[in-house]
């Protein structure tokens, strides 16, 4: 009885899973495969297996074959190499450097070299884009800004008291209120627009194409949408809020780092005059260099 193609699926995954291991076990492997081999799918599943660790499409009884060959030459390098000895490095020396069949050889597979480029990218905790992808995202838009005379938004955020809210409830819960912030604010932003983790409770978004009304009308929401999220977290009464500032940027040049201090300093204030407000810096203001003090803000909105 052959097996249905969904169960088949979830014993390539657990055999896949296996054979990323930093020690490969031949026994542990072939005791799984085993499982399958009774029910006539064992070529179909070495194919396909084959396929994922090395790219190369074999056919099934091909397949068989050549797992033959990785068995026998699993023993003899695990002697010369000592443990521990990973399926990948048997399968690059066998395949690529014995065989010559892997032209590009690769020590992972396509799905997951995908998920190598999400993680190098995003915060694991929140999922969003993290503080070096942010940073090169503002650069890029920046420089798309100067050259069509666009105007860029930046609102940096940060979660007030939320040093306090770890040492009260747990990490646990300020865990959870990081990941609730991250779930509101990206319900309100723009498919344009970028969210990201500059660090601990630190948030900032890039704003492209937003008026000045628009990036305050966007901070007002995601300010109001984190309010309401966090009334209650986990049964745990944590009236968590946010302080933004905000800058806006056209025209002249201004690198990264300098939009950045125009947006921490909106920030700052917005901390000084009582947190859970947003701080608009002056446009006027954002084409000057800064110094050591911070710059006198044009519009201040207050907390509903």
């Amino acid at each position: 009885m052959r097996l249905a193609s969904e169960d088949l699926s979830s014993h390539i995954v657990r055999l896949a899973r296996l054979g990323r291991q930093r020690d490969f076990s031949l026994s542990r492997f072939s005791k799984s495969l085993s499982t399958l081999a009774r029910n006539g799918e064992r070529g179909e599943v070495l194919r396909q297996l084959l396929a994922e660790w090395t790219g190369i499409p074999f056919e099934a009884q091909e397949a068989l074959e050549r797992w033959a060959e990785i068995e026998r030459l699993i023993p003899g390098l695990r002697e010369k190499v000592g443990a521990p000895l990973g399926l990948q490095t048997v399968l690059l020396h066998h395949f690529h450097s014995r065989k010559g069949l892997m032209k590009e050889p690769r020590l992972v597979s396509e799905a997951d070299l995908a998920v190598l480029r999400v993680n190098a990218i995003t915060d694991p905790l929140t999922g969003l884009y993290n503080r070096r992808f942010l940073i090169d995202h503002l650069t890029r838009e920046i420089s798309r800004a100067e050259r069509s005379g666009g105007i860029l938004a930046v609102g940096m955020m940060d979660l007030k008291g939320f040093k306090s809210i770890n040492d009260r409830f747990g990490h646990a819960i300020g865990d959870r209120v990081l990941q609730i912030f991250a779930d509101s604010a990206m319900g309100v932003i723009r498919r344009s627009d970028l969210l990201g983790r500059l660090g601990g409770e630190e948030f900032a978004a890039v704003l492209t194409n937003a008026s000045r009304d628009k990036a305050v009308a966007l901070a007002e929401q995601i300010r109001c949408a984190f309010a309401e999220a966090t009334t209650e977290v986990d049964g745990v009464p944590v009236r968590a809020t946010l302080s933004i500032g905000v800058v806006l940027h056209q025209g002249a040049p201004l690198d990264v780092a300098e939009l950045l201090l125009q947006a921490d300093h909106a920030l700052y204030s917005a901390k000084e005059r009582g947190r859970n407000r947003i701080e608009v810096a002056s446009f006027d203001l954002m084409h000057k260099r800064n110094d050591a003090t911070s710059p006198e803000l044009a519009m201040t909105k207050t907390a509903a």
